[in-house]
């Protein structure tokens, strides 16, 4: 019994080593990031005559989002699921969110597209190509979404949302 409880003290220190080290050891991708890498955070605000984007980085999925602001109207572009950072920049920022513009519609990409629709009526603006079965108001070439002063006029280029038959 007395061995058995030696052997299993030295087990316990052993696992502790072995976690205290695995939690210093780190890939590439986990390297770039810190203790708050799971907190949403404004990379940086662009300002243009009319308009300014405001640019967000999620860490710890390695996504950017962004929302366009322009004359008291923003629309966001790649939410991420927990939408309360953009509503609270909305607010913050005196804004009314117009719409969600999705570039991405497939698995490697979590949205907060209906989420956002749910807490505030908003459309969804997406490719015709996405093939989705929610309801979206399609963009194709050259359609054009209005924010405040800001003309947004779309372009059909190859990438991950395109589909084809």
């Amino acid at each position: 019994m007395k061995r058995f409880f030696v052997f299993s003290v030295i087990y316990l220190c052993l696992a502790l080593v072995h976690l205290a080290c695995a939690a210093q050891i780190k890939d590439t991708e986990s390297a770039t990031h810190d203790g708050d890498s799971s907190s949403h955070s404004i990379v940086d605000t662009y300002t243009f005559p009319g308009f300014k984007v405001i640019q967000f980085t999620l860490p710890v999925l390695s996504i950017y989002s962004y929302m366009l602001i322009s004359d008291g109207e923003a629309l966001l572009i790649d939410p991420v699921r927990d939408i309360s950072f953009y509503l609270e920049i909305a607010k913050k920022e005196g804004v009314t969110i117009k719409g969600v513009y999705l570039t991405h519609s497939h698995a490697d990409f979590v949205a907060g597209h209906s989420e956002i629709v749910k807490a505030i009526d908003c459309p969804i603006y997406q490719s015709h190509k996405s093939g989705v079965l929610y309801p979206i108001k399609t963009l194709d070439e050259n359609s054009v979404i209005h924010v405040g002063q800001a003309t947004l006029k779309f372009l059909d280029t190859a990438g991950h949302a395109f589909r084809t038959a």
